[in-house]
């Protein structure tokens, strides 16, 4: 509704804005997520090449009843997927996240690539279709390095 009008009339006229970047527990169910994302892909579009907009998704939603359209929506729009997978580790995950949500997050992440997301060595795929896996460590801990950590992530989800 008003919200979203008022984000995209924002958007508009703010030219030196780069990125629209939606998070929240699970964005892609709030009422106003598809809105927002046509708006902004419409201005991407028409006026702001340059605009990313991206959605910090925590991937198990593609999987959710009433959202089986939600990844031809995200595949539609060129919207730039952010996911968080704590790690390659299936019952650390599930144990951090809850039961099946490794199992889950694979399959959704196979879904992504199957329609062009994570392709194109690196997280970019020639469609516009990025990808990226972001590793939240348990605890008040640093993550490790991203090249050793990338390299575990990758070996395990192949």
């Amino acid at each position: 509704g008003a919200v979203v009008q008022r984000c995209l009339e924002l958007l508009r006229a703010s030219p030196g804005v780069d990125t629209l970047d939606i998070t929240g527990g699970a964005p892609e169910l709030n009422d106003g997520f598809r809105p927002l994302v046509e708006g902004a892909a419409a201005l991407r579009d028409t006026a702001r090449p340059g605009l990313r907009i991206i959605d910090r998704c925590n991937l198990t939603v593609l999987l959710e009843p009433g959202q089986e359209d939600l990844l031809d929506f995200l595949v539609k729009h060129r919207v730039h997927i952010v996911a968080s997978l704590p790690s390659y580790d299936a019952a650390q995950t599930d144990k951090q996240r809850g039961r099946k949500v490794f199992e889950r997050s694979v399959e959704a992440l196979r879904m992504l690539n199957e329609r062009g997301y994570g392709h194109g060595g690196g997280r970019k795929s020639k469609d516009g279709l990025h990808l990226d896996l972001v590793f939240n460590p348990p605890g008040p801990f640093l993550p490790p390095r991203q090249e050793p950590l990338e390299e575990k992530y990758r070996g395990h989800l192949r």
